[in-house]
């Protein structure tokens, strides 16, 4: 189901549009000098842009793999890097995203950093409400707007995304082919079982073996989440602290970064492929 006003909140979105994912860490007692209780760390993103006549980039990604490096001053950069050239509409699923913008806000107008006014700008023209580019949460279309019965009582992306591929010819079609990103190879993300039934995307993910020496905590993430994958925030925001000890080797660390790349990749394309449902609701509407 599908109501109407969102075909016209559509007609609002200025192209290209920008889909945002972070990944971060919000750690009880500070990793940084100068650092408050519970602040949002970013440590990662993933940008997927799409043009007004469809065409899907997977823009962007960056990922802080040095170690003991305070990473928010370089995620904003690189952020605000990606994001500067044009004045497309940028979307983020629930306020995660909006949230830590403002977290690192307030660490830039506690720093010295030289270009502390225009990313404080950067940041001011994504979370200010009155700003032309305000972030759009696209989870808060998806309760206003949508609903499947193949969410179930869920607007979890990781649910909404099958749903909308057992919903949708177009993307069936797109999705049967291999799509090929910046840490997503040649995978065919559109799969059945033996039994006809779709494959959740997220159940596609290479799993991954964190080893040696694990935290309690980290063994948790890992015991939940089948076949050791990182394929929830929790377990990447574990993965990421873990490989901040020395104990772990260099091809351990590559693979996990690998994992966690794929991962945020794969959140900023569902979000797209949401998007293109809907797109090609409205234009058969039409």
């Amino acid at each position: 189901v599908i109501l109407p006003g969102l075909f016209k909140e559509m007609e609002k979105w200025v192209y290209p549009l920008h889909f945002i994912d972070f990944e971060g860490i919000a750690p009880a007692i500070p990793l940084h000098i100068g650092m408050r209780p519970y602040k949002k760390t970013p440590f990662q993103f993933s940008i997927h842009s799409v043009l007004e006549d469809g065409t899907v980039n997977h823009t962007a990604e960056w990922l802080e793999t040095r170690k003991n490096q305070f990473p928010c001053f370089t995620f904003i950069r690189n952020l605000k890097q990606a994001l500067e050239n044009d004045n497309g509409s940028v979307f983020m699923y629930h306020h995660y995203e909006r949230t830590t913008l403002n977290d690192v806000k307030a660490m830039l107008e506690n720093s010295n950093e030289p270009d502390r006014g225009e990313l404080i700008d950067f940041i001011h023209s994504l979370t200010d409400d009155n700003s032309p580019r305000m972030l759009i949460d696209q989870q808060k279309l998806v309760r206003k707007y949508y609903y499947s019965i193949h969410m179930g009582r869920s607007n979890s992306i990781k649910d909404v995304l099958p749903a909308v591929l057992q919903e949708s010819s177009f993307l069936r079609q797109y999705y049967s082919n291999p799509y090929s990103g910046l840490s997503i190879n040649e995978t065919i993300l559109y799969q059945s079982d033996e039994s006809g039934n779709l494959i959740n995307p997220y159940d596609l993910l290479e799993p991954i073996t964190i080893s040696g020496h694990r935290s309690p905590d980290l063994e948790d993430f890992i015991e939940n989440n089948e076949n050791d994958a990182i394929k929830d925030g929790g377990a990447a925001m574990m993965a990421w602290i873990r490989m901040q000890f020395d104990d772990v080797s260099e091809a351990e660390r590559n693979a996990v970064f690998d994992s966690l790349l794929r991962y945020c990749e794969l959140d900023t394309l569902a979000m797209v492929m949401i998007y293109q449902h809907w797109k090609s609701l409205k234009q058969n509407q039409s």
